[in-house]
Parts: C-alpha cells; sequence; structure tokens
C-alpha cells in the first residue's frame, strides 16, 4: 500500500470526519452535574434549601390525611379545667333546663321554690346528673339532657307522701370496692323493708321508696362552690315546703265547708301522720360494687366532653 493511500484510510476512520458517524450518547447516570459559576455558590444554595423545605414537609399522622390534626388540636379537653368539661356548669343551660321544665309543669306545680344541680345515687350506687326542683306540692328530680336540650325524665315525690328526711354522711362496709365521702340526704316515701327481691336486684327498678341526694361531683371535687349545687342548702327548704303542705292538710280537715278547703282536704288524704326529720348515717344498698366503680369513676351519669364524643 502506498503511503498516500495509508494517510486516506486513516483519515476515513478518524471520528473528525463530521456527518459519517454519530457522535456517542453518554448514558444519564454517567451525567456530571454542573457546576455553578463562581459567586452562584451561596445563592443556589438559598434557594435549594427554599425549595426543600417547601416540597419535602415532615411526616404527617394518619388522621392529617383528612386535615384533621389542627381541628384535633382545638378540640382537645385535656387542657380545659376540669368543671369545664361538664355541660351543666354553663349557667346559661341551667336556665334553659329549668324553662323546659317550666314548661311541661301544671298548675299546682307552678310555683318553683328551690332549684338545685346535685348528684342522685339509685339503689345500686349509680351517680346520675339531676336537676331537682321544689314545688309547693311535689320534690321532682329532673334528668334533663344538657347536650340536646331535652327534658328526658320526670320524677314527681309528692311532698305529703314523704314519711322521713336522713341528712349526713354515707357508709359502706369495709369490703366494697368502691365508697365516697361527704354529706348527703335519703329520703323516703314509704319503708325500704318492703321492697321486694326483684326491686332490690333491678337497677330500672321504678319502686324503690327512698332516693339519695348529694352534692354535684363538681362541688365534692372542689371544683365550684355554688349553693346551687350544695347538698345541705335543700333541707331547710324541703322542711317548710312539707311543713307547709301539712299545715294546709290539717286546715283542710278542720274547715271542709269552704270549697277552697275542701280541695285542700283532698289532697289531705294523700298526706301521710307519720313524718321525721333525722341526722344518721346514709346506706346505699350497693349489690354490685365492681358496676359502681366503673359507672362512677367514669362519670357516666354526667354529661360531660369526652374528646371527640360528648356524651
Amino acid at each position: 500500500m502506498s503511503e498516500v493511500e495509508g494517510e486516506a484510510g486513516s483519515a476515513a476512520d478518524s471520528p473528525a470526519v463530521m456527518g459519517e458517524r454519530e457522535a456517542p450518547v453518554l448514558p444519564v447516570s454517567q451525567s456530571s452535574p454542573i457546576s455553578p459559576r463562581p459567586g452562584e455558590e451561596d445563592e443556589t444554595s438559598t434557594i435549594n434549601s427554599s425549595v426543600s423545605t417547601q416540597t419535602e414537609p415532615p411526616p404527617r399522622g394518619v388522621s392529617d390525611l383528612w386535615g384533621l390534626d389542627e381541628q384535633i388540636d382545638k378540640w382537645q379537653v385535656s387542657a380545659m379545667p376540669e368543671e369545664k368539661h361538664y355541660f351543666s356548669m354553663d349557667p346559661t343551660l341551667i336556665t334553659a333546663a329549668v324553662t323546659a321544665v317550666k314548661s311541661r309543669l301544671t298548675e299546682p306545680d307552678s310555683n318553683i321554690r328551690g332549684t338545685w344541680l346535685l348528684t342522685e345515687i339509685d339503689h345500686w350506687d349509680l351517680e346520675k346528673e339531676r336537676l331537682l326542683m321544689l314545688t309547693d306540692n311535689n320534690l321532682i328530680s329532673v334528668r334533663y339532657n344538657f347536650i340536646q336540650g331535652v327534658v328526658e325524665e320526670l320524677k314527681f315525690i309528692p311532698l305529703g307522701a314523704i314519711t322521713s328526711i336522713v341528712f349526713g354522711d354515707f357508709k359502706y362496709p369495709s369490703s366494697y370496692a368502691y365508697s365516697r365521702t361527704g354529706k348527703a340526704v335519703k329520703i323516703f316515701w314509704g319503708k325500704e323493708e318492703g321492697m321486694g327481691f326483684f326491686d332490690r336486684w333491678n337497677p330500672f327498678s321504678t319502686r324503690v321508696p327512698y332516693t339519695i341526694f348529694a352534692s354535684h361531683l363538681m362541688m365534692r371535687k372542689g371544683r365550684v362552690d355554688s349553693d346551687q349545687l350544695r347538698v345541705a342548702k335543700v333541707i331547710p327548704e324541703l322542711e317548710k315546703a312539707i311543713n307547709d303542705i301539712r299545715r294546709a292538710s290539717r286546715t283542710g280537715q278542720q274547715e271542709q265547708g269552704q270549697d277552697e278547703e275542701a280541695s285542700a282536704a283532698g289532697s289531705a288524704s294523700s298526706v301521710v301522720e307519720e313524718y321525721n326529720v333525722t341526722d344518721g348515717d346514709i346506706v346505699v344498698g350497693s349489690y354490685v360494687g365492681l358496676g359502681a366503680l366503673i359507672h362512677n369513676d367514669s362519670n357516666l351519669g354526667f354529661f360531660k366532653r369526652r374528646g371527640l364524643m360528648n356524651w
């Protein structure tokens, strides 16, 4: 081969000949980043950090997928004072409750002598939040739903049927798992000994001839100090109302000739002869101590805020 042909062959194989062979393409993984020009390093790092902050938020909880984390923070009640958990501690709701009850009372009970917010304790030692209203003829225990604003139950105790009032401290056997301290009033309109076996063991029985009232739970815990929540304030008003109806009964018996007195005499037949007020221990017939422990410790008988749900 001549020298000229050798040079021509090497020139043909050289990559410098454009159009005859494509330039090789480097794989993406082998490409190197573009280095910033001098003086642009600080600006570039600042932009990258701001973009990273916006595009890479911290990990979120499952609830935040629905945007609930912020709302849950607002709904948390653990930081609230304990008394604020109870709907009944709102004075406007108490006023609404009294108004709702008045609308359901008839003429004989139109005169309200007193109103209290107390804890009623049944024969199974279960605590229940109750609005207690005293009229000229009845003591009314009201189950009012402070969340829905509804009167759910009215229990009338005729003043003329009350046979005994006992005021004193709670007393429990040492073997009971649950016990409470403080004062209470036990009101009888019959004999406890007359309760049948079924009534004693039925937590829903309505034929129990007594009831027990204590100060409201927030009063007993010292969270609120109000006469409206104090059971001791009920005693003098209740005694006065009972004495008034018994006095009217005696007057009616003596003057049956007049129409007004005759109507009073009509109610006189329902006024019992035996009536006394004594100081003594308040004994609760708790037959299932564990049930009372769970119910009372969880405040299931009170309308309160419980996290995301209220009952």
